[in-house]
């Protein structure tokens, strides 16, 4: 259920970046700048990484999400969710923020497609004690910056134990509100 739940997640993620990167023939400076990020992956998978990197255009005052992707070379997904309990919505103030499950701060999840149609998925949302922290350094409506690092592991379903990790490290991110 779990795996099913993290497939469906990704999916949706990766169609919502493909209709969000669509161009509306906007020639205005600010509707085509967009934001990205760089990292280094260890562990089961291996590599640097870059890509996109965007957050809501619609603000909550229960959560603040933190998209990077990439339809390059199979495609990757990362998604960087912070918890609020706030009056206002809007992008997350400055300060570190813990990575982990449901009583962290916030939770990632990093879906990669190395072969197939099924993706490799990595999560701090499972237990297991995976976790690492996210800065934000900047932070107003139209763009945040920050960096992250942590530590995921991929759930197994069938054998109800994980069966793989991955460390990422040295992220930097400047991210810019999705434009619809």
């Amino acid at each position: 259920m779990i795996m099913k739940k993290h497939i469906q997640t990704t999916i949706t993620l990766l169609l919502s970046i493909s209709l969000i990167s669509c161009s509306d023939n906007s020639t205005s400076s600010d509707d085509t700048a967009q934001g990205s990020a760089t990292f280094s992956v260890s562990g089961d998978l291996q590599g640097s990484r870059s890509g996109t990197a965007e957050f809501p255009g619609v603000d909550s005052t229960l959560d603040w999400d933190l998209w990077i992707y990439s339809l390059s070379n199979g495609g990757f997904s990362l998604d960087i969710r912070i918890f609020f309990d706030r009056e206002a919505p809007g992008p997350p103030p400055t300060g570190t923020y813990s990575i982990g499950d449901h009583s962290a701060d916030g939770t990632a999840e990093y879906s990669e497609f190395t072969s197939g149609a099924i993706p490799q998925i990595f999560s701090t949302k499972d237990g297991g004690g995976y976790g690492g922290t996210i800065t934000i350094n900047e932070s107003n409506n139209d763009v945040v910056r920050g960096t992250f690092q942590f530590t995921a592991g991929r759930w197994n379903e069938s054998t109800e134990s994980f069966t793989g990790e991955i460390n990422i490290t040295n992220g930097n991110f400047t991210a810019r509100r999705e434009r619809f």
